[in-house]
């Protein structure tokens, strides 16, 4: 896969913007209303990616979303479009961009059942006693 030195979420060529551009359009992912908001302009549009998180999938440590819902990818992609006055379609190469959930931390399908008040303890040691 050719990914044409790009930055994180290695977005093709004609989606690629420069450390100014991504401040600006930081600006705009905050306050957006579509799906995009939260997201990181580096991470999906900067040249050389986030500078301080590269991971994919996650809440980046700069604060920022480094993921999406693997079930809405043409819309987050239009979204980021959107956003950021370009034109569609935009493809993420990354892979690792899409996920289950928005923080990109693993669903748990499962929970451990909470432990039941035991009755045999009753009685004991509750200090109300008269002699």
């Amino acid at each position: 896969m050719n990914v044409e030195g790009g930055g994180s979420a290695w977005p093709d060529m004609n989606h690629r913007l420069d450390n100014d551009q991504c401040a600006v359009l930081q600006a705009k992912l905050d306050v957006s209303d579509g799906i995009d908001k939260g997201s990181c302009a580096c991470f999906f549009f900067g040249k050389t990616g986030c500078a301080k998180d590269k991971r994919a999938g996650v809440i980046g440590k700069c604060g920022w979303s480094h993921g999406a819902p693997q079930d809405r990818k043409d819309l987050f992609c239009r979204a980021l479009c959107k956003t950021a006055n370009m034109p569609p379609p935009m493809r993420l190469k990354n892979q690792r961009v899409w996920t289950d959930t928005p923080s990109g931390h693993k669903v748990k399908t499962q929970r451990a059942p909470s432990p039941a008040p035991s009755n045999d303890d009753e009685g004991k040691d509750d200090d109300d006693d008269e002699v």
